[in-house]
């Protein structure tokens, strides 16, 4: 899962610039745009920041069944 969310770091990015260019020309649509730029780099920060907690909580579940197979 964490691939797929790097593979897609690219298409956000050239999204966000595609709409910055946009609001720079001052796209009739500019105001939308924004809002909606402001609402994919939150929902993507989200994303981020759950897949990390799930990196993290395999990790420890890991580590825990390791320590489980020595005992």
């Amino acid at each position: 899962m964490d691939s797929e969310i790097t593979a897609h770091e690219q298409l956000i990015n050239t999204v966000m610039s595609t709409a910055d260019q946009l609001i720079e020309r001052e796209h009739y649509a500019s105001e939308e745009i924004e809002a909606r730029c402001a609402d994919l780099q939150e929902k993507w920060a989200e994303l981020t920041s759950l897949s990390a907690t799930r990196h993290q909580n395999l990790q420890e579940s890991l580590k825990a069944q390791q320590v489980r197979n020595r005992i």
